[in-house]
């Protein structure tokens, strides 16, 4: 949900940002800026990819999130 919540607040500042930022020359400011707004938002995909990617490994944890499964709520824990 964090991540939803991260793009739709992309979505709606981008505009914005190409009006006021991408025109701009670059300065330390601007740097700063691009810096602390895109890696927030692709430093998420390397996190993604390790535990989403498929693999035939056997000793892979696999990490599975749940709402409601059973009487126990939260993270269970196979290994392969």
């Amino acid at each position: 949900m964090g991540v939803g919540i991260l793009l739709y607040d992309y979505c709606l500042t981008f505009v914005a940002e190409v009006e006021r930022c991408w025109s701009a020359r670059l300065n330390w400011a601007l740097a700063l800026f691009y810096l602390n707004r895109y890696l927030a938002l692709f430093g998420h995909v390397p996190v993604m990819i390790k535990y989403f990617w498929s693999t035939s490994d056997p000793h892979k944890l696999e990490v599975s999130f749940s709402r409601l499964e059973g009487p126990e709520v939260g993270v269970r824990w196979r290994w392969y």
